[in-house]
């Protein structure tokens, strides 16, 4: 009779009962067993194109589906079984430490709701990511048995064959699929083309285990030899596209497929994991060879011209690292809390990140998992994750040597995908598909080794029949497991059809009130998305735009007042639902800087909004140029109080020549910095910093335009024909149907030649 360990006490389990029978447990099994062939199937190729968040997020989606139905599942074969059953593995203690560390960092968080369900875009950062996967794990682990490893095996390699044969078919220019498919599927399956190498890298081991696999198995012949055909194909074109794609295939990824390969290699020839022909072994030797070649061989080696879209590379290593370093003095401990590494991007990032030339995006994700997780969830939360990870590989290579007359295979090829995954993991920026599938991978990898090695179970056990305590316990926890599923798939449902409406709404090429009615209804079923509050606040702002720029006659002053409203009251509850987020904050000060002809004040409140995100993210030059250009703006409508005029203009200088030290190479601060020069009557200054912006950009026509008009200005014959050449070379910019644009400036070039001496010419641009 097999015992079962139970928290409390040990029970003896009455094998004459067959838990296992009956119809139901076995529909229950089919359906956990269907949902994780799902999932692995689905993640990496699974798409829409109708959300707003993009394939991260509807992946992200997907994959809680189908692993609640399949907790849903079990929960419902513990019931008609009379117990649930939790196995435990060697990793239980690191795991539930680490996930009781993300709990604790998710409430101190700057951003709780964020850190709960995840990062807008990619959720796959949040707490409800690893509370979904940690449930997985038990699940995997505690259903698992051998035979299921060839269904997820078979389920990983259909989803690479497919997504290699999308990508291979895009790289060749070979059109194999139904014209269709070009129109309506994205170029790339995944979420970046870095992301689909890693996926591609880690599969590697799996397809090399799944031919040994075929070799052993009892099939006909001619069965087994299509089989290897289409896997030796599909080995084929992975390795050539790991190659083709040499420009998204970072050094780090080179590392990670590199070792994962040696250490299949490694325990397949020392024969630590036994395989029955010897003479199989010269696959993965000569795969281990092509990479070693190219790799060494470098640029060298071309294999392949292709033309995809270009990505913007993850934060390099500097960046990172001096983000780190910042946040040790504060929240050094738990961190912002989980899913929050934009907040921490912002605040932390030094000016020397404008030099950049992303320095105007935000990076939400860091490189590397380390480097990510101690801003966001501490250094506790660091130590616990490599403890974790130490663990797994530990507990891998100590079970993989046990037991060496027993055939591992299987297991080999999962733990070799695993540490390819790990290592690309804590080295490479990585998303929410590649997380996932590497995740279940290294779940799989558990549970396997655990059957393979066929060591002592060690089974948490809640059984309805050893005492009515039990009963009561395990009744109340289904009623409430129940509840909590059904809510969930509900949630889900309602947050993914949000994300459709808000969608729709941004992909409309003319925005109407029809617009913004959809992301009313975005709204009204997901009201928690800061994002969608502030995507309708722009569409009112929009509105407001359209109907202003109206003939008076035609003009609707109401509507442009009650557009306003709206625009204010939603950028509000945006900035109120993520205080902490900089974006929000600077699109309310966009709003009300737009609002400026309709509404008072407007200037001072976006003025406010600018500073506060200046407190978020201290060293973005464009703050300091909006602060600089508002008060440059409140100046020019003074110009009855010279006082207060020259008091603001000296304050917009000193703002824009802030924003030039933030980045040096700042053509918008040196413009306005020289118009500031210009109305304090430093003509000499002006001439200067205009001719700073010229020298960064000579094909901006206001550059051109500006610098010779204050050559003009300041007089002399030398400054007269620089002045003309200037405006020569800003007429020569403009395009022949900009009629109004190119008078001003052939009206410019004429007064030069009729007049000695320039008059006193108030600024214009073009």
């Amino acid at each position: 009779m097999p015992i079962i360990r139970n928290n409390k006490k040990t029970v003896i389990s009455d094998s004459s009962q067959n838990k296992g029978a009956g119809f139901f447990p076995k529909c229950c099994d089919f359906l956990i067993k269907t949902s994780l062939f799902m999932a692995l199937l689905g993640v990496p190729i699974f798409f829409t194109n109708f959300t707003l968040q993009g394939p991260a997020f509807e992946k992200q989606i997907y994959f809680y589906f189908w692993i609640l139905l399949a907790l849903v599942s079990w929960a419902g074969k513990s019931v008609i079984e009379g117990e649930i059953k939790i196995k435990r593995t060697p990793l239980d203690i690191p795991i539930l430490i680490f996930f009781l560390v993300f709990i604790i960092s998710t409430a101190f968080s700057v951003d709780r709701w964020h850190s709960f369900w995840g990062a807008f875009g990619d959720p796959s950062r949040g707490l409800a990511s690893i509370l979904i996967l940690t449930a997985t794990y038990y699940l995997v682990v505690s259903n698992f048995k051998i035979k299921q490893a060839k269904w997820l095996l078979g389920a990983l390699i259909l989803s690479n064959a497919l997504y290699s044969a999308w990508l291979f078919s895009l790289v060749t220019s070979l059109k194999f699929f139904p014209e269709i498919f070009y129109q309506f599927f994205p170029p790339n399956l995944m979420p970046s083309f870095s992301g689909g190498v890693i996926f591609i890298a880690l599969m590697m081991p799996l397809v090399i285990t799944a031919i040994l696999k075929v070799r052993e198995s009892q099939f006909h012949l001619f069965y087994k030899i299509s089989v290897w055909i289409f896997l030796f194909a599909l080995s084929i074109i992975n390795l050539f596209l790991i190659l083709a794609l040499n420009s998204f295939f970072y050094w780090m990824t080179w590392l990670a497929l590199l070792c994962g390969m040696a250490v299949f290699l490694i325990f397949t020839i020392s024969n630590i994991v036994k395989s029955s022909k010897k003479f199989w072994n010269w696959m993965p030797i000569s795969i281990f060879v092509i990479l070693m070649v190219f790799l060494m061989g470098g640029q060298s080696i071309v294999v392949s011209k292709i033309n995809l879209p270009q990505e913007v590379a993850g934060l390099n290593y500097r960046v990172s690292w001096e983000i780190v370093k910042e946040s040790f003095g504060e929240r050094i401990l738990l961190g912002s809390g989980p899913a929050t590494y934009g907040y921490d991007f912002s605040l932390f990032r030094s000016a020397d990140f404008n030099k950049e030339a992303f320095y105007n995006l935000r990076f939400f994700q860091g490189t590397g998992a380390f480097l990510e997780s101690v801003p966001t969830i501490g250094i506790i939360g660091a130590f616990f994750l490599l403890l974790a990870t130490i663990s797994f590989v530990s507990v891998g290579i100590y079970l993989l040597n046990q037991a060496k007359e027993k055939e591992k295979i299987f297991s080999l090829g999962f733990f070799s995908s695993s540490l390819i995954f790990l290592i690309s993991l804590f080295l490479l920026r990585m998303e929410s598909a590649v997380i996932l599938i590497g995740a279940l991978v290294m779940i799989i990898f558990v549970a396997l080794i655990l059957e393979e090695s066929e060591t002592e179970e060690k089974i948490i056990s809640l059984s309805v029949k050893a005492s009515p305590k039990y009963a009561l316990a395990f009744a109340f926890s289904f009623i409430v497991a129940s509840a909590g599923a059904i809510f969930l798939f509900v949630f889900l449902g309602k947050v993914y059809a949000a994300d459709i409406y808000a969608g729709s709404a941004g992909r409309d090429q003319k925005i109407t009130e029809g617009t913004a009615q959809k992301t009313i209804k975005a709204i009204n079923l997901y009201g928690k998305e800061s994002k969608y509050h502030i995507q309708l606040a722009q569409i009112y702002m929009f509105l407001a735009n359209e109907e202003a720029l109206k003939e008076e006659k035609n003009r609707d002053l109401e509507k442009i007042q009650n557009y306003l409203s709206n625009s204010i009251a939603e950028a509000l509850e945006g900035k109120k639902l993520s205080p902490k987020d900089v974006g929000a904050e600077e699109s309310l000060a966009q709003i009300y800087e737009n609002s400026s002809f309709y509404v008072p004040d407007s200037f001072s409140l976006s003025e406010e909004s600018y500073k506060r995100a200046l407190e978020l993210e201290p060293h973005n030059p464009i703050f300091f140029l909006k602060i600089g250009q508002i008060k440059f703006n409140l100046a020019v409508a003074k110009k009855d109080d010279e006082k207060n005029q020259q008091e603001l203009l000296r304050e917009a200088k000193k703002m824009f020549q802030k924003s030039v030290e933030k980045k040096n190479d700042f053509m918008e601060g040196y413009f306005n910095l020289s118009l500031a020069e210009e109305a304090l009557k430093n003509i000499d200054a002006a001439i200067e910093n205009m001719q700073k912006a010229y020298q960064l950009n000579r094909k901006n026509v206001n550059f051109v335009f500006n610098l010779g008009r204050l050559y003009q200005l300041k007089g002399r014959d030398e400054n007269i024909q620089i002045a003309e050449s200037l405006f020569q070379s800003s007429l020569n910019l403009i395009p022949m149907d900009q009629k109004e644009n190119r008078k001003i400036i052939e009206e410019k070039i004429n007064s030069l030649k009729n007049e000695s001496q320039p008059e006193n010419i108030p600024e214009e641009g073009v």
